[in-house]
């Protein structure tokens, strides 16, 4: 039984760590709206599976949900699938676009800068 114990804890932590390295993956190709919104639809795949194998239907609550999930994901992609950077036409985020036209140098100045007035206030 000791081994039993052991070797579901085992699954359990293998399949937790292989979703979280597969959440990593997803998110640099896509955003995290997209990932929670599909999370979210994963109780279909449930429900699905508990009506056509155990022939026990959902509560009326989960049409409701499905409902306010489906919408949320086709508001999503109709209006705000945006971000501000494909709003702008550019593909860097808002911190390189606002760095945009700094060189180094004045990079390094202004860091210099504020070190030297924080040197003066202590």
């Amino acid at each position: 039984e000791k081994a039993a114990v052991i070797g579901i804890m085992s699954l359990y932590v293998l399949s937790v760590l292989f979703y979280y390295m597969a959440e990593a993956r997803f998110l640099v190709t896509s955003d995290a709206t997209l990932l929670n919104l599909s999370m979210q639809a994963s109780n279909l795949w449930a429900v699905i599976f508990s009506v056509i194998v155990v022939h026990s239907p959902p509560p009326s609550a989960f049409y409701v949900a499905l409902v306010f999930v489906v919408g949320g994901v086709f508001v999503y992609e109709l209006l705000g699938g945006a971000s501000t950077s494909e709003s702008t036409g550019s593909s860097r985020g808002p911190i390189e676009e606002e760095k945009e036209g700094h060189s180094y140098a004045e990079q390094s100045e202004a860091a210099d800068r504020i070190e030297s007035q924080l040197d003066v206030r202590e």
